[in-house]
């Protein structure tokens, strides 16, 4: 169980700055081709909560206040919230019209 905490833990110092690098760059993107509304795009919307709760997660688990099930468990949260990011609320992002 520890080593999948500390694997977990390591994902997530890897996966954080990825995708807070891409919202950067996406917004830049955006901001060159749409000039305005793209921020209210549910795909965007959900891509910065999912950013926030893995930022979260990593602050409380460096803080050692998150630790083991509890760690765990807002990792699932986090990671469902991603899969319905990419399942769910991309067919209907106006964002993504090429996909």
């Amino acid at each position: 169980m520890e080593k999948l905490d500390a694997f977990s833990f390591k994902l997530n110092i890897f996966g954080v700055p990825l995708l807070l690098l891409s919202v950067i760059l996406g917004s830049i993107w955006a901001q060159l081709i749409f000039s305005h509304g793209f921020w209210m795009d549910a795909k965007v919307c959900m891509s910065i909560i999912v950013l926030i709760l893995y930022s979260v997660l990593l602050y409380q688990r460096v803080r050692n206040q998150w630790l083991g099930k509890v760690a765990a468990w807002i990792n699932i949260i986090a990671f469902v919230c991603l899969l319905l990011n990419f399942l769910l609320i991309d067919p209907y992002s106006q964002f993504h019209q090429w996909s």
